[in-house]
């Protein structure tokens, strides 16, 4: 019971995990597994995360060096978060989850801030209210232009 709680949980069932866990009354397994989310909290925000493209007027050199840039942090972002998926614990399991049911796409909005920052309402909304999180991700500005909500009007939806 232990191994199959573990591996529907998370991302598989280590023996130390699997060790602890056996015995234990089921209800306290869960109580268990949910408190080590709070434990295991592996996250950390990037800190290019507050970084803004260049302005509109800037050099083309100016945007590719930003945009060589912004593809580096997206690399390093995915490396780090698959890491943290591994690793970590229900939240992230659910956080993945729910990037499979509201997914955007990096190549339609191309910045790397957008995905981070999508991916953290995710994360907060896995383990809480669902309709928090549906009117998050709605509002979030890489679902509004993965969905071409900027060109939405009254007289033309999208």
């Amino acid at each position: 019971m232990a191994r199959h709680l573990l591996r529907r949980t998370g991302f598989g069932a280590v023996p130390e995990d699997v060790a602890a866990l056996t015995g234990v009354r089921a209800d306290q397994a869960v109580d268990q597994i949910l408190a080590d989310v709070y434990s295991r909290a592996s996250y950390r925000r990037p800190g290019w995360v507050t970084v803004r493209p260049p302005h509109e007027f800037a050099s083309e050199a100016a945007f590719e060096a930003f945009f060589e840039l912004n593809d580096a942090w997206m690399n390093e972002f995915i490396r780090e978060l698959m890491a943290e998926w591994v690793n970590g614990s229900i939240r992230q399991r659910l956080t993945l989850f729910w990037h499979d049911h509201f997914a955007t796409s990096y190549e339609k909005y191309e910045l790397s801030t957008f995905a981070v920052r999508y991916l953290e309402v995710l994360r907060q909304g896995a383990l809480g209210s669902f309709q928090s999180m549906v009117r998050n991700v709605t509002q979030d500005p890489a679902m509004l232009l993965y969905l071409d909500g900027y060109i939405n009007d009254r007289y033309a939806p999208n």
